[in-house]
């Protein structure tokens, strides 16, 4: 007989309302419209970042701009606290904050696309494939939260969760770009404001013959390949009414040095590559109850297709998750979820179920009361 047992974790958190502010936004804003700028990361809910019970960062479309970023990963190497590497194993793959990195896998490290999750069942964090391939010039925003996120979003949220948000205006934006070392970038990004919603579709092609890495491997051969790459992607989202959806397909093909760091052997160092393909959809209907109340829905899969030089790896990960929100309860905001999982690669297939609450209450001027609690299966 299989024995379930749960432990909830509760807590009150006093912090300070003024979040954290980066030197690029105090040029931009005065201090009262820093203050008024919403984030929706660190509650499942909009909310001012003044009032917002995290440590968050915000990069706007204007400063992703103002980078000349070709990928993500140039973009998030920005962010405070944030270290973006890569391993001979899974180049380009890694946001490290705070220092903390275990694995070549990123998993304690959760990517939001539009507030939904993307989770990879092989090895919870193969991620070059977003890095690399996502199109900048659709983000509307990125949030990022330093610190646990796992009491709303479960699993890899433990040291940050990063929130990439899309456009949700009228936009028609066409860039080309070419560079040294063979680089050259196509980015397309296209969209309209609806009566009811909005539309968006963006897409990128990427190639570069690559930067010359010489090493002297484990047997004291010396050796020298080109990292090349070759990134493609294509991202929608829209809301129409009260329904949302996003997807997107994002795939990466890097030339690497292998798995073991060695010259000689099959195949020969020309013929080694390391592919990724992620997958992500999701959709999502709120329901009005009342002028205080109403209750969110999503169905989110993720899917991720890996190839090795010397094996292949298919996972896949669907989520369901009801969210219901009251937003004047004793003068704060109360949100009760549960979300259950179905998760899978090769011959194996786990599921999972958990539920969350969080209740935030404006006390005064400078001070936030924060409580949350999870169940947890063991």
């Amino acid at each position: 007989m299989k024995t379930i047992a749960f432990a909830i974790a509760f807590g009150v958190l006093i912090i300070p309302c003024q979040a954290e502010d980066t030197l690029n936004e105090l040029a931009d804003f005065s201090f009262e419209e820093l203050l008024n700028v919403n984030v929706a990361t660190a509650g499942k809910f909009v909310q001012s970042r003044e009032q917002s019970p995290a440590v968050i960062s915000i990069l706007s479309k204007e400063d992703i701009a103002s980078y000349g970023a070709q990928n993500l990963l140039e973009v998030l190497q920005r962010l405070p606290s944030v270290q973006m590497m890569g391993s001979f194993f899974y180049p380009q793959n890694l946001a490290v904050i705070r220092g903390t990195q275990l694995t070549h896998s990123n998993n304690e490290v959760l990517i939001l696309i539009n507030g939904r999750p993307l989770r990879d069942s092989f090895t919870g964090g193969q991620n070059f494939a977003i890095f690399s391939a996502f199109p900048v010039s659709s983000i509307q925003q990125i949030e990022m939260i330093r610190g646990p996120g796992s009491v709303l979003y479960g699993s890899n949220a433990f040291l940050g969760v990063i929130n990439i948000i899309t456009h949700t205006d009228s936009v028609q934006q066409l860039h080309l770009a070419i560079g040294e070392d063979g680089k050259a970038n196509a980015e397309l990004n296209w969209g309209e404001s609806l009566e009811n919603g909005y539309w968006n579709v963006a897409g990128k092609l990427y190639s570069e013959s690559g930067w010359r890495h010489s090493a002297i491997d484990n047997r004291g051969q010396s050796g020298a390949f080109d990292a090349g790459e070759k990134n493609a992607s294509l991202v929608l989202s829209g809301k129409q009414g009260q329904f949302t959806w996003s997807g997107a397909i994002m795939r990466s093909e890097q030339d690497f040095w292998g798995a073991v760091s060695v010259w000689s052997g099959d195949p020969p160092q020309t013929q080694r590559q390391v592919t990724s393909q992620r997958t992500t959809l999701d959709i999502g209907y709120q329901l009005t109850l009342s002028q205080e109340q109403y209750i969110d829905t999503n169905l989110s899969y993720s899917g991720s297709d890996f190839s090795h030089y010397n094996y292949d790896a298919l996972s896949d990960n669907w989520l369901a998750e009801v969210t219901w929100h009251h937003t004047d309860i004793w003068e704060g905001h109360l949100l009760v979820g549960g979300d259950g999982m179905a998760s899978g690669g090769g011959y194996t297939r786990r599921y999972a179920r958990g539920a969350y609450t969080r209740f935030f209450s404006q006390l005064g001027k400078c001070l936030s009361a924060v409580s949350d609690g999870r169940p947890r299966a063991s």
